[in-house]
């Protein structure tokens, strides 16, 4: 990339890298390391045109959410928290990795788009479940239904 002057790093992280969570420390610190890495790597490669951010999942639907959930009720609750009240699916993490690689973001560097709307957007937006998810679709990710 750095020959060519351009290019775009993607790198997955997790809400929790963000936000932390208890019990959970090994696997925040180490989500916590890629948000360091990726704005260390943005500022070094900035300069060859090579931009570098992140993707940070909030709960997707995989085995590692039932693992971490131990039951359905285990995992109602903790999508309960989340305003559009259910788990994203990896195609929709796929298609948020598409847009922040594509030339549509291409003034984005060393930044985390957090692929959930989370409960302090809802608390701060004041908006329900419904509208909060509506509010982060048209303000982060336009376009993304098209395919890259």
């Amino acid at each position: 990339m750095s020959v060519q002057r351009s290019g775009s790093i993607v790198n997955v992280s997790s809400t929790m890298g963000i936000r932390g969570a208890a019990r959970n420390a090994l696997y925040v610190a180490s989500k916590h390391a890629v948000e360091g890495l990726t704005k260390s790597a943005a500022l070094e490669a900035a300069p060859f045109n090579i931009r570098v951010n992140a993707v940070a999942p909030g709960p997707i639907q995989t085995e590692m959410l039932d693992r971490i959930t131990g039951s359905e009720q285990g995992k109602a609750t903790m999508l309960a928290t989340v305003p559009l009240q259910r788990a994203g699916t990896p195609e929709e993490i796929a298609d948020a990795i598409v847009f922040v690689a594509s030339d549509k973001a291409s003034f984005m560097t060393g930044k985390f788009l957090e692929s959930t709307a989370d409960e302090r957007l809802r608390e701060a937006s004041g908006l329900s479940a419904r509208a909060t998810g509506l509010y982060w679709i048209l303000h982060c990710t336009q376009n993304l239904s098209k395919k890259y």
